[in-house]
């Protein structure tokens, strides 16, 4: 739109362009909805203005390169263009030297549309102005390095003066970018004051509403007449209609509802804006329409409403109980043993860029499951040479102390092998311990939980078949359905039984168990995902996203580890089977001693392959804890009570612990020892 800009249609905006002149300021946040004129009135405001009289490197991530060759073609280069002091200082030809549709120089500095896909592109320069345009629709892991949102803040570090500025409708609660970001800004909010009563409020949908005719039976709005829809006072109920709406939110104020950091936060909706489009009678027709879809099972509409109109994160609620019901249904067994019930051993390992997450899971009878162990280990992974890989072995393949007495091993491993980075040395340690059932795993959106793997690539044009792998492909979808479950179908963490006021996980096929002590991070990290439209998907599915600001290691370990429980089958072994394994396990001897499974054997180093080059080392996000935490020691064994008086004095007396006595048995020798 060619023409002198002004501020009529958008007064509000003009407090975001002064919101930089603020002591203190360091950046912008503005969530909104759709069209509202952010684009003209910031963006392109903000750019001018920068290279005309702040000239400096900036650059603007969009969530693809050609939305920023878009915006360059339809509104940067028309603004230059007709624009005589920008024009004078922005060459725009292409035959100028460097002058590209993503790339223009200007004295004092330079201007480049990245997108989100490309993290080189983001990493290349440093700048000291940044601006992000719809953060909810960028990539939020580009190849194993992280958000590019992220990777672009990194980029301010050379600047003491740096700005940045964020802008976008938000998705879903808890999964949406621009909402987090807002949670860190002062949330400042639109008075507006009635021109009935004089009273200042903010503008709410809830005050939208229209009459109504009783004889009316339209198919979709049924009685409702969105023509007649209003504003209405909360303070008065006066009405107001939509010139007076305009008018009134004319003469608002910008109010902010937090302490000020630093970030300038705004929300901007639909009621504020004076285009045709967001005109009442027009508001509530989109509204009506999608609330009968959602009536009709597709929610997708009313989302799009919350989102591009109302400019808020739409709600859909786990089925997963919340962390304090969790916490409550902790059980009393200490961490590194297995209780009565949990006879075969399971472990899944996730894999990052400066840590290993290690999931061990007990199994029982119809998939019941018992947490033995969650934790982390730091170091450097990229690397098979690294002591993580040794202190990853101590823990894989040391006895476990089970209830009865018994030492159980760890039956099957699956470690996860689809960060590039690390693969090699995954790769490398799964072939040195293939023996000992250790698989290399990769997930999978679609699929069975188990499958089998693909046979090894016989002219080794993969990774995998280099060290005669086979790599297995975990459904990672299914499985997430089944531990937190979506929508109406709680998973496995739901299961309990309440009596009263208190809620315990019970016994029983597929209900899971944690122990007091477990890690506080497993509680947030194992409900860290919500299964919901994607935005950029078709809209007749549903998504496993991780909620932002959480790690959802402990989720996938827990995925790995039931992909092992099904690569062994435990979900078809049959009572017979169970009985005979949990009297092979309980059966003590004469000498005191339980018996053990016979563990599994060992490959010689000798017979690894050596790896191919591994990988520059990672920068670690995460600095590693001022100490790695020692797993509890077996717990002691408890005295025998078979009910024969004299098979329980010869047991016990061939025993160090006896029923009189306070002293232990000392505990199987361990490598964390």
């Amino acid at each position: 739109m060619e023409g002198k800009f002004s501020w009529t249609m958008v007064p509000f905006m003009r407090a975001v362009i002064d919101a930089i002149f603020e002591p203190g300021i360091r950046g912008v946040r503005c969530q909104k909805s759709a069209q509202v004129g952010w684009s003209e009135s910031v963006l392109c405001n903000l750019l001018g203005y920068f290279i005309d009289m702040m000239p400096a490197p900036m650059m603007v991530l969009f969530p693809k390169l050609d939305k920023g060759k878009e915006f360059n073609l339809e509104r940067f280069e028309p603004m230059i263009e007709v624009t005589p002091r920008l024009a004078a200082k922005v060459p725009i030809v292409s035959r100028e030297k460097g002058i590209t549709q993503t790339f223009k120089s200007f004295v004092g500095g330079w201007l480049k549309f990245v997108g989100s896909h490309s993290a080189d592109a983001v990493k290349s320069s440093s700048v000291r102005y940044a601006f992000i345009e719809e953060p909810d629709d960028c990539e939020r892991d580009v190849k194993g390095q992280g958000s590019t949102l992220k990777l672009l803040m990194e980029r301010l570090k050379t600047f003491f003066d740096t700005l940045s500025f964020i802008g976008g409708t938000p998705t879903l609660k808890k999964l949406s970018a621009i909402e987090a970001e807002m949670e860190l800004t002062d949330k400042r909010r639109w008075s507006v004051a009635c021109h009935h009563c004089g009273d200042c409020h903010f503008l709410e949908w809830e005050n939208v509403k229209c009459r109504t005719d009783e004889t009316a039976t339209h198919p979709i709005y049924g009685t409702a007449l969105p023509e007649t829809a209003y504003y209405e006072c909360p303070s008065c109920h006066g009405e107001w209609t939509d010139a007076e709406k305009n008018a009134n939110v004319r003469g608002g104020k910008w109010v902010a509802t937090a302490p000020f950091t630093g970030l300038a936060g705004f929300y901007i909706n639909d009621l504020m804006s004076a285009f045709p489009g967001a005109a009442l009678p027009e508001l509530m027709r989109k509204y009506l329409e999608a609330v009968h879809l959602a009536n009709q099972g597709d929610v997708k509409a009313l989302v799009e409403f919350w989102n591009n109109q109302l400019g808020l994160a739409f709600e859909y609620k786990s089925p997963a109980p919340d962390i304090d019901e969790l916490e409550a249904r902790a059980e009393d067994y200490p961490e590194m043993t297995v209780p009565w019930g949990g006879l075969r051993l399971t472990c899944g390992v996730d894999v990052q860029g400066n840590r290993i997450a290690i999931s061990i899971v007990a199994w029982g009878r119809g998939e019941e499951s018992w947490r033995v162990y969650w934790g982390e280990i730091y170091g450097n992974p990229v690397d098979h040479n690294d002591p993580i890989w040794t202190e990853l072995e101590s823990i894989l393949f040391r006895p476990y102390r089970h209830a009865s007495g018994a030492e159980l091993q760890i039956e099957g491993t699956g470690i996860d092998a689809g960060d590039g980075n690390t693969s090699d040395a995954v790769y490398w340690f799964c072939r040195k311990w293939k023996a000992r059932r250790v698989s290399a795993i990769k997930g999978r959106d679609v699929g069975e939980i188990f499958r089998p793997p693909n046979p090894v690539d016989p002219n080794g044009r993969s990774k995998a078949s280099k060290y005669g792998l086979q790599v297995y492909q975990v459904g990672t979808e299914k499985a997430k359905d089944l531990i937190i479950g979506f929508g109406e179908h709680g998973g496995r963490l739901r299961l309990s039984d309440r009596g009263g006021d208190k809620v315990k996980t019970g016994n029983g096929p597929g209900r899971m168990h944690w122990y007091r002590g477990i890690r506080g991070d497993w509680y947030t990290q194992i409900t860290s995902e919500i299964k919901a439209p994607m935005k950029g998907r078709p809209r007749n599915k549903l998504y496993w996203q991780v909620k932002q600001g959480v790690r959802n290691e402990a989720l996938d370990s827990e995925v790995y580890a039931l992909h092992q429980a099904r690569k062994l089958r435990i979900n078809l072994m049959s009572e017979a089977q169970w009985a005979a394994l949990e009297a092979k396990i309980r059966q003590p001897d004469l000498i005191g001693q339980a018996n053990r499974p016979e563990p599994l054997p060992a490959v010689p180093p000798t017979a690894v392959p050596e790896s191919p080059e591994s990988p520059a080392t990672e920068s670690r996000d995460d600095p590693p804890p001022a100490a790695r935490p020692t797993p509890a020691p077996p717990a002691a064994r408890p005295p025998r009570h078979t009910g024969d008086p004299l098979l329980d004095a010869l047991l016990n007396k061939q025993r160090p612990a006896s029923n009189n006595s306070s002293t232990a048995a000392p505990a199987a020798e361990s490598p964390w020892q």
